[in-house]
């Protein structure tokens, strides 16, 4: 006899409300008038083919930046801004900010001089977690693109979805029981076609549950070098696979900037960053 197998039970909605406090929060904790973003750490474990650090065709300068260099950058800072100015630093661009042995004594220093804090992980590995959510940054970015394990490898290479969630789990704990740390978790969800939906509704009940900002983003492609060589029709065989899996092609991309007549005077970047 036939039987059909019973529908899945359907996600509960997200709270919407909640997710919108969440967002104004974090908004309001990274308004500056100038931003800075310092790599602490010159390498990153995992090697994500959408990613420079995964596919740039030169290899990347590696280090961990000593902290008295560091302090003397922070105060520099300081000393070239007037006083009130707002300024926020984050410790991250293409490197894996955990990574650094003294991480929550950075951390502490800049919010010593009065200047906002962010860091960003891809949340593989964070030995001194504990440390940080003491030393309390304005917010932590967990950066991923799946919530199974074979989805998420996929963009994620070399990482571990149970290793994410686990430590997802982990951060949850120390921000309530370290009640001082009045830090903001937002979790960066970089979607690809082979991620959406079921990844990504699991990811934002995930994220509901506890209380972390779901802030989902289409994802594109990197570095900018071969990004143009991209929109110009250049795939390099290597990056073939990960282009298939974009929601929207780079190409396609630059003709929607050039079809609605996007123009800029100035780039954000260079003014305040």
């Amino acid at each position: 006899m036939f039987r059909s197998r019973p529908k899945p039970a359907a996600l509960p909605p997200i709270d919407l409300a909640v997710q919108d406090r969440l967002r104004r929060e974090l908004s309001r904790r990274q308004r500056a008038d100038h931003y800075y973003f310092i790599d602490i750490v010159g390498s990153c474990n995992l090697r994500c083919p959408s990613c420079p650090v995964g596919n740039w065709e030169q290899p990347m300068p590696k280090g961990i930046m000593d902290f008295a260099h560091f302090r003397k950058i922070v105060e520099t800072i300081r000393a070239r801004h007037p006083a009130g100015q707002r300024l926020f630093i984050d410790l991250y661009n293409w490197g894996e900010a955990t990574l650094h042995p003294r991480l929550a004594d950075i951390v502490k220093l800049v919010k010593a001089h009065g200047i906002g804090c962010g860091i960003s992980t891809n949340m593989n590995v964070f030995p001194a977690m504990r440390e940080v959510v003491k030393a309390a940054p304005d917010y932590i970015r967990v950066s991923l693109s799946g919530f199974y394990d074979q989805t998420y490898r996929r963009t994620h290479v070399r990482g571990s979805a149970y290793a994410v969630k686990a430590n997802m789990y982990r951060l949850r704990e120390l921000l309530d029981r370290h009640s001082n740390s009045e830090t903001l978790v937002q979790v960066g969800y970089h979607i690809y076609r082979s991620n959406f939906p079921g990844d990504f509704l699991k990811m934002r009940e995930l994220c509901d549950e506890l209380g972390f900002l779901f802030d989902p983003v289409i994802a594109s492609f990197m570095p900018a070098e071969k990004a143009v060589k991209n929109i110009d029709g250049e795939i390099a065989p290597a990056d073939r696979a990960l282009h298939d899996n974009l929601v929207i092609p780079m190409r396609l991309i630059a003709e929607i900037y050039r079809a609605e007549g996007a123009t800029l005077a100035d780039c954000d970047y260079r003014r305040l960053r």
